[in-house]
Formats: structure tokens, sequence, C-alpha cells
């Protein structure tokens, strides 16, 4: 599952691509929605995407320190710095 962040002025849109599709509108900040979702096991790995590790397919070197991250079950992919493939490795022993 990922969770992709688009700012519209004052609020930022969720768009949760799954076999149901669901989008959120709010005020927040991403960290708000990463605080409540984190005991759910999701991770926070670039600045606009927090995903499910679970859906983790592949990792690819995608640019200068930034990687892609293939999801399971979707064509969607999201994005992942540098510093969170470490973090990531480190937490779910890849």
């Amino acid at each position: 599952m990922r969770i992709g962040r688009w700012n519209r002025k004052n609020y930022s849109s969720y768009g949760l691509p799954s076999p149901r599709c669901v989008f959120v509108q709010t005020y927040e900040p991403l960290q708000k929605l990463e605080d409540r979702l984190k005991e759910h096991n999701f991770f926070r790995c670039h600045k606009g995407f927090i995903i499910n590790p679970d859906m983790v397919v592949e990792i690819i070197p995608w640019g200068n320190k930034t990687y892609l991250v293939k999801l399971a079950n979707t064509k969607e992919t999201a994005l992942m710095t540098w510093d969170h493939v470490k973090e990531f490795q480190k937490r779910y022993c890849v």
C-alpha cells in the first residue's frame, strides 16, 4: 500500500491505492499521519511517502541517493531516500 501526498494550498490529500481506493484530505502534516500509522507497521520512506513494508517487492536505485520502491499488487511506486534505505534494512533485516 502506498500513501502519496499532494499539496493544495492549505491542505494535503492522501491517496491509498489498494483493492479499494481511499482518499483523505486533511489540514494536518504528513508527520501526524505517520505518528498514527507507526503502530500499524507503516514506514516513512521519503518526505512525501509512507509505505507498508509488507508490500515492498523491490527497491531499485533511481537518481542521486534516491530509490524507487515497487509495491505488490499495484503499478504504483514510492520513492525512498538513501538514509531511509539504511534504516529500512536495519529495521526489517533486508
